[in-house]
């Protein structure tokens, strides 16, 4: 992944900082982490070095990537994150809320957080807030903010709304609620669907605001809509007419980023840049 996306270096960074935290042999347990990532690395890098490759190959797979990431001025970034942010949030806000919650309780409230339970929950999501500070900062390099950046940020936000629903003591929401109730003989809420209905709620919400990608339908206005003007639906067609009138032997120069033509036509790439 850090080959492909350098963003995932902070993740790595908050990884290695909190097997360090964790292990009781702290420097060894960073050590044996760092010594796993070379083992990977390096001998990828030493094959492309002995090729003589050692410059194309951090080109093609770095050099690249941080030319592309510093385009942007750091003044467009906020724009950038809003106009972006807020397309996604009609999808995701119930799980942002969630995270807010949590978060809010454990920071600023953390007279509600009682008994023995109370330490480790407030350790385990200030761990996953850092997690999720790692993350984000991973998906604002560059500055671009396009929506499949914020997956870096999902399993973080995710575990930190989860942790908001499985950490609540719904039976006293249940008797809140009961007691805020307009007449005596209203019946209880039940406290055990209460958090399968958030739970339900914010998976339906999901689905439902991009109802026209999970519905049944036809799949080219799907793809049109996804990736707007992009070739992307008539790859397969494009595609066919190259390897008509091609020899198998042959390259082919995309100018763009549609790989998928390349596969369909079974055909090499004339540059490395594919």
């Amino acid at each position: 992944a850090l080959l492909f996306k350098q963003m995932a270096v902070t993740n790595l960074v908050f990884y290695v900082l909190f097997l360090t935290w964790a292990w009781r042999r702290r420097w060894l347990g960073a050590a044996l982490v760092l010594f796993g990532i070379a083992s990977v690395v390096l001998p990828v890098w030493a094959y492309f070095a002995a090729h003589g490759a050692a410059d194309a190959f951090y080109d093609a797979t770095i050099g690249y990537n941080l030319d592309y990431a510093t385009r942007i001025p750091l003044a467009l970034y906020p724009q950038h994150f809003w106009s972006n942010f807020l397309v996604l949030s009609r999808s995701f806000w119930p799980l942002l809320v969630l995270a807010t919650v949590q978060t809010a309780r454990v920071l600023f409230c953390a007279a509600t957080l009682e008994g023995a339970a109370a330490q480790p929950v407030r350790r385990n999501t200030c761990l996953v807030i850092a997690w999720l500070a790692a993350s984000f900062v991973g998906t604002a390099s560059g500055g671009y903010f396009t929506p499949h950046y914020f997956m870096q940020t999902v399993p973080a936000l995710a575990v930190l709304a989860g942790m908001a629903v499985g950490e609540t003591n719904f039976q006293q929401v249940s008797a809140s609620l009961r007691r805020l109730a307009v007449t005596k003989k209203s019946s209880p809420v039940p406290h055990r669907l209460i958090p399968v209905a958030l739970v339900a709620g914010a998976i339906s919400i999901g689905v439902l605001s991009n109802s026209w990608y999970y519905l049944p339908g036809s799949v080219d206005p799907k793809l049109f809509r996804l990736y707007g003007f992009t070739p992307f639906a008539d790859s397969p067609a494009v595609a066919h007419f190259i390897r008509e009138h091609s020899e198998p032997s042959d390259t082919v120069f995309v100018l763009g980023s549609e790989a998928q033509i390349l596969y369909y036509a079974a055909r090499k790439s004339a540059t490395r840049y594919f």
